[in-house]
């Protein structure tokens, strides 16, 4: 190939190079243009991603809760369940706690003391039961159960209780008109452990009863932390667009519990929360269902609240993240991929053009063998072989017998065959391995006009007219002697090189020829 189609190549790669920075600098441009002028869109598509995903956990987590709560009360005031015998409720309540860990304890509770309670104890269960007597509070006993039900042990409650003294007993009575009561954090008994309690009440012979269940504080940390975003990231529960239990609030007071400190976990929610403000907000919102966002702490935050219980009289959950939070979240997840496909495409590209020019430089010299000028041809040669480049010494006379042979001519052929089943490549006839020109007039051919014709008359014999059309060949002029090419193209139909009864497949492998098997022959033609 002459400087001037070098030049001309090396340009329009040149061309390519720039034409494709100025679509990545256009793309990128874009992209950013549409990333900033789209914040809220993108703010609203990823806390209804998040809610999505946090949803689940925390619908799975307290769902069953709100619906046991109601199952029990069923259960007693329809007389299904009777609380006067231990036995039965333990029959009963075990199951479900097994199956739903996130509940610490179950009670049930009338106006005149205590009935029941049954709480987690590591492995096993603790019982407590009382008979109810007016006004008195009295102490009971505790058994110890194992998962099957059976009694493992018994002891005296050194404790009076009374369940009218109790948040959770009060506030259900308070609150019968409604589904579920949530307490505010307090003080599990008889553990003394930081929770929460649902209850549900009703009034059944002239007695107002509860049902509750409660659940440790501990747990509802280690599933916030499970699905927390960000260190500013906000759960909360509510009811009727009044905040039931904040979870920002419980993990503070947990972990200064954990301190040593002593909080009073019965604290109210900082009247200047992001909670209150997100509801003040949400009650003001046209549509409840959809993402809305406010104002705090000099930032924008957005919030989603979603119902807990289909049918519940407005118990749900609220999540609050702040908007620089969703956008850092957003670009690490959804944009991200822009630079980094950028970057693979780029690479990706370079490696290509590599390979690109490396291949189009090498068709391009063998396809101007027959036209390019003699000092190229040289350069040519003395570059060497290669798997698209192949040197023979002769076309039909072997130089250790001194004689023509048949095996001398098949190899030149099974050369040009591979070519044709590979990539294509040139070979040159007069050429040693080692690159010394020896020239054609050792094949001892009377003259260029009858070394042509046996050439053809070979490729004929062997390969086929029909592939003809897939070869160009020529004597050329080097160095006052003359050599003989042959470039190949590649042949859309698999080229067999026949001699007597067979037929035998070469493809190029590095700077050789290389013979397949029948059944390399078809996974190479199934491949290609």
């Amino acid at each position: 190939m002459n400087d001037t189609g070098m030049a001309t190549g090396a340009i329009r790669l040149l061309y390519l190079i720039v034409l494709l920075a100025i679509v990545t600098i256009t793309i990128v441009a874009l992209t950013v243009q549409k990333y900033y002028s789209t914040r809220r869109n993108i703010s609203v598509a990823v806390i209804q991603e998040i809610t999505e995903k946090t949803e689940s956990r925390i619908q799975a987590f307290f769902r069953p809760i709100v619906s046991q709560v109601s199952i029990i009360k069923d259960w007693i005031r329809s007389g299904d369940l009777k609380t006067s015998n231990p036995a039965d409720l333990n029959a009963r309540f075990i199951p479900i706690l097994e199956q739903l860990p996130q509940i610490y304890s179950i009670k049930i509770a009338s106006e005149d003391t205590l009935a029941y309670v049954i709480v987690r104890d590591g492995d096993t269960y603790r019982s407590r039961s009382t008979a109810p007597t007016v006004g008195v509070a009295r102490k009971g006993e505790w058994q110890r159960l194992s998962v099957e039900g059976k009694i493992l042990e018994k002891s005296a409650d050194s404790r009076n209780f009374s369940p009218r003294e109790k948040n959770w007993f009060q506030g259900a009575i308070a609150d019968q008109d409604d589904e579920i009561f949530w307490t505010d954090p307090y003080e599990l008994y008889p553990a003394s452990l930081p929770g929460v309690t649902a209850a549900a009440a009703w009034k059944q012979a002239d007695h107002n009863r509860v049902a509750a269940l409660s659940i440790r504080i501990q747990d509802i940390r280690q599933l916030i932390n499970s699905v927390r975003i960000g260190d500013r990231f906000q759960v909360f529960l509510y009811s009727d667009k009044a905040v039931v239990i904040d979870f920002q609030r419980i993990d503070r007071r947990y972990l200064a519990a954990a301190a040593g400190e002593k909080p009073d976990i019965r604290a109210e929610t900082d009247m200047n929360s992001p909670v209150l403000i997100a509801l003040q907000t949400w009650k003001k919102s046209a549509n409840p269902q959809e993402p809305f966002s406010f104002q705090y702490d000099q930032s924008r935050w957005w919030g989603l609240m979603q119902g807990l219980e289909e049918g519940a009289k407005g118990d749900g959950i609220g999540i609050l993240v702040p908007e620089d939070d969703l956008i850092s979240r957003q670009k690490n997840e959804r944009y991200l991929y822009i630079p980094t496909a950028l970057v693979v495409f780029w690479v990706a590209f370079l490696f290509f053009l590599r390979s690109y020019y490396r291949k189009s430089k090498e068709l391009t010299r063998q396809g101007d063998l027959l036209q390019i000028p003699e000092e190229d041809l040289s350069r040519l040669i003395a570059e060497g072989e290669s798997d698209r480049l192949e040197f023979k010494s002769t076309l039909r006379w072997n130089l250790k017998t001194d004689r023509a042979g048949k095996e001398i001519e098949l190899a030149a052929l099974k050369t040009i065959a591979a070519f044709m089943n590979s990539d294509g490549g040139a070979l040159m006839v007069g050429v040693a391995d080692d690159g010394k020109i020896l020239g054609i007039d050792t094949d001892r051919l009377e003259n260029d006009d009858k070394f042509l014709r046996h050439f053809s008359g070979l490729f004929n014999q062997h390969i086929g007219l029909e592939f003809i059309d897939y070869i160009d060949f020529a004597i050329k002029s080097i160095k006052d002697k003359q050599i003989f090419v042959v470039t190949c193209r590649k042949s859309p139909q698999p080229v067999f090189l026949r001699h007597k009864k067979d037929e035998n497949f070469f493809v190029r492998s590095g700077p050789s020829s290389r013979q397949l098997t029948t059944s390399q022959v078809i996974e190479y033609l199934k491949d290609r």
